[in-house]
């Protein structure tokens, strides 16, 4: 069964969301409708938002390529260590260890030179 589109009777073809005339949104139906969203969502999987992003997940745990870097660039490990407080305080604080760890034993490498 062919429809036409309410606003200037261009006839709609299927999976068609808008006319390509006028650019009206055609409504869906229940042939257009998703359905692997919702099987997604059952099977504990995660779908993307509207603006094809995924959800932010909190890491978890210490992600350790943040404390080597932050001991080989003690620096970077400090600014982690102050921008990560509240948002990652185990990542933080590892980075911050480090940091401050790369800032001793460069000290020290420097002074015994």
């Amino acid at each position: 069964m062919q429809v036409n589109c309410q606003s200037c009777g261009y006839p709609q073809q299927q999976g068609m969301m808008n006319c390509p005339q006028c650019g009206t949104q055609f409504p869906m139906t229940n042939q257009q409708m998703p359905q692997q969203p919702m099987m997604n969502q059952q099977m504990g999987m995660q779908q993307q938002n509207a603006f094809g992003q995924m959800p932010q997940q909190q890491v978890q745990g210490v992600q350790w390529g943040f404390v080597v870097l932050g001991f080989l660039i003690p620096i970077v490990g400090v600014i982690l260590y102050f921008v990560w407080n509240k948002e990652r305080p185990e990542t933080a604080k590892a980075c911050g260890i480090a940091g401050l760890i790369g800032w001793v034993l460069g000290f020290l490498f420097i002074m015994n030179m």
